[in-house]
């Protein structure tokens, strides 16, 4: 029949003593960094570092979605005003500037989105 080649007695045996090997690396290395963690902790020099991947890209939309709420109240709340008062040609002028200025901020924050 086939014999495997993981089931040769020496082949067996090398692969238990590495993984023993590899645990009492490990067994006689832990005490030592939590030791090191503790006098970190002790002296207030511990540190913890956390990154989440991924939110890039939702921090990019919520920028996006602040922007764009921003300039809807701008938006509204210069057309309440201009319709609120008199349409002096001051609050229509108001009005188109504010107009202008969210049109310019959606494109920035569109080219922004792009690169």
């Amino acid at each position: 029949m086939f014999e495997s080649p993981s089931l040769n007695g020496v082949f067996v045996l090398d692969e238990i003593y590495e993984e023993i090997r590899k645990y009492a690396f490990y067994a006689l290395d832990y005490p030592k960094q939590l030791h090191e963690i503790l006098n970190q902790a002790k002296d207030g020099e511990f540190q913890i570092r956390y990154r989440h991947i991924g939110l890039e890209k939702l921090y990019s939309k919520l920028d996006i979605l602040a922007a764009s709420l921003v300039i809807s109240a701008i938006i509204i709340g210069s057309a309440l005003f201009a319709i609120r008062l008199d349409n002096s040609a001051f609050n229509i002028a108001w009005f188109v500037v504010v107009v202008f200025l969210g049109v310019w901020v959606i494109s920035v924050i569109l080219k922004s989105g792009k690169s």
